[in-house]
């Protein structure tokens, strides 16, 4: 699962989430920002919901597409 802010998800591959990674609640961890430093204090963390995106429709196989044209 990526992030999803609207549900305050953070995704391990963004730069607050690589600097998460391996911390605890109530620990401060600092992020760099392009002015400052940035603190945050971690106040819960939660296993995020499994991905409920329907699976890509299957396209018809070469040989299928080639018999259509033929006919």
């Amino acid at each position: 699962m990526d992030g999803d802010p609207d549900r305050h998800i953070i995704s391990y591959q963004t730069a607050i989430g690589q600097a998460l990674l391996g911390h605890e609640v109530a620990e401060t961890i600092s992020l760099n920002t392009e002015d400052d430093v940035a603190q945050f204090i971690i106040v819960s963390i939660q296993a995020g919901t499994a991905d409920q995106t329907p699976p890509a429709l299957e396209l018809p196989s070469e040989s299928a597409v080639e018999a259509a044209v033929a006919e």
